[in-house]
């Protein structure tokens, strides 16, 4: 009878160990399979949200945001740079952008370009090259950088600034070059060190017709004539020495030769 209870009790055991071993096989299959569906869940929801981000806000507007000074040029000139390339915004380069406005519009030192993930918008920010020199032609007062380029065609007179006569009495447009970086490297150099020969008289400078001589105008009733590819504070030395000669010059003193000078 004994043994009988016993083998009756095995067989309940066994049966219980195998119900709780097929429970954790279809729990472990079960959560197997949530796992495996919830990736698949994940990865079509991800896919479905980068098509929809690439349907919204995949193309950016080609008509920028800006709100500077000359903004008929920047919108021109960034329209023109997304017909050479692409506005899709994968293959789209805020530096590139930045280059091309650089280079086709000079009288700008500097673009920032910004985007937004979740925006078509394209917001660009420039800041216009300072003048270093203004030059006054046909009774227009123009604003050049040290490049030479025309940054403003409507400037007030300023003391800061030296000032160039244009002979020619030409009108010009802003964004032309009139004269090279090293010329007006010279007439800087030459406003800074002018104080320094208050014996000559000097009181404007002129240019007329070549960017290789820069006259100035005097005090005393007669010009100087300077070359602009020898340093100014050499020639106006020689002007001045010619001067506490008793040299009396009626019309000019030439000093584009270097080491001589000639008067008249």
């Amino acid at each position: 009878m004994k043994r009988r209870t016993d083998q009756r009790r095995r067989r309940t055991l066994q049966s219980e160990t195998y119900d709780s071993r097929r429970r954790t096989l279809q729990y472990k299959n079960t959560s197997r399979q949530f796992q495996e569906a919830l990736k698949r869940f994940v990865v079509i929801a991800l896919a479905l949200a980068v098509l929809m981000w690439l349907l919204f806000f995949g193309r950016l507007s080609t008509k920028i945001e800006y709100n500077g000074e000359y903004q008929g040029d920047v919108q021109a000139t960034a329209e023109h740079f997304f017909e050479q390339t692409s506005s899709w915004r994968l293959s789209f380069e805020a530096e590139s952008l930045e280059r091309y406005m650089l280079r086709e519009l000079p009288l700008f030192e500097s673009f920032s370009i910004r985007t937004s993930p979740f925006s078509k918008r394209v917001i660009v920010e420039g800041k216009i090259k300072p003048s270093a020199v203004l030059w006054q032609s046909a009774g227009r007062t123009y604003g050049l950088d040290a490049d030479g380029f025309v940054v403003s065609d409507a400037v007030e007179m300023s003391e800061n600034l030296p000032i160039v006569f244009d002979g020619a009495q030409l009108q010009y447009e802003v964004g032309q070059r009139l004269v090279t970086r090293d010329f007006i490297a010279f007439v800087v150099s030459l406003r800074r060190i002018e104080a320094s020969f208050k014996k000559l008289g000097i009181t404007d400078y002129k240019a007329e017709g070549s960017i290789q001589s820069l006259t100035l105008a005097t005090s005393k009733g007669f010009d100087i004539r300077l070359s602009t590819e020898i340093k100014p504070s050499a020639q106006l030395e020689t002007a001045q020495d010619l001067l506490g000669e008793g040299v009396a010059p009626q019309e000019y003193i030439d000093t584009r030769i270097a080491g001589r000078a000639y008067w008249r």
